[in-house]
């Protein structure tokens, strides 16, 4: 049993999932933002972002993008009768919208698609993480309230640690991010921030640093 954020967080069995940070749900010229949903809060987060992921590199631990893309064959009469009644534009259906926001996955790391809000809905994410022993999950992105948290919900419902790292995450607004935050905390898995995590793994790299010199 994983207890500590130590264990949780540990490069050998856990893994870092970046979730639609992409131009649609990110830039100032993308899908959301057209739609007049402000995206300071989403900006605010991303230097955090980049701060976690080239720590989480320099551990090597496993990095693994999931993105929205959304062709018409995928395009439930659901979905589109959701997007009609409630006003909001298809997203990532273009190369521009679906293009990752400020982040570019490097050789080796892992890019999944998915067309649903969920990164486990119809994609093989799943099979990736067992066939990489991977126990536990630290979850980035966007929206915190809606991707973010689909995939992290399912995560832990497949019974995998999940670790929300809240200051990089991003969403429409503060306060749709903290409800997002505090009902995680209670149901589904740690909260943590970005200082945490990578104090935590300067720890678990100091008994092996110690050791060589």
């Amino acid at each position: 049993m994983l207890r500590t954020l130590e264990e949780q967080v540990d490069p050998r069995h856990a893994a870092l999932v970046i979730v639609d940070v992409q131009n649609d749900y990110c830039s100032s010229e993308g899908a959301r933002q057209r739609e007049g949903k402000n995206r300071a809060h989403v900006h605010a987060m991303m230097p955090n972002l980049h701060r976690l992921l080239a720590h989480a590199r320099q551990v090597q631990m496993p990095i693994i993008f999931v993105r929205m893309k959304a062709p018409p064959h995928a395009q439930s009469e659901a979905r589109v009768e959701q997007r009609q009644r409630t006003g909001t534009a298809l997203v990532c259906a273009d190369e521009w919208g679906a293009a990752f926001y400020e982040l570019e996955p490097q050789p080796g790391e892992i890019v999944v698609t998915k067309h649903r809000y969920s990164g486990f809905v119809g994609t093989n994410l799943d099979l990736i993480l067992r066939s990489k022993g991977i126990k536990s999950l630290l979850m980035a992105g966007v929206a915190t309230s809606v991707c973010v948290e689909s995939t992290a919900r399912d995560a832990f419902m497949l019974d995998y640690y999940v670790v929300l790292v809240e200051d990089c995450c991003g969403s429409s607004d503060a306060r749709t991010h903290a409800n997002a935050i505090e009902h995680f905390d209670h149901y589904f898995g740690v909260v943590t921030r970005a200082d945490e995590v990578i104090a935590a793994w300067e720890r678990l790299r100091a008994p092996a640093q110690a050791a060589v010199s």
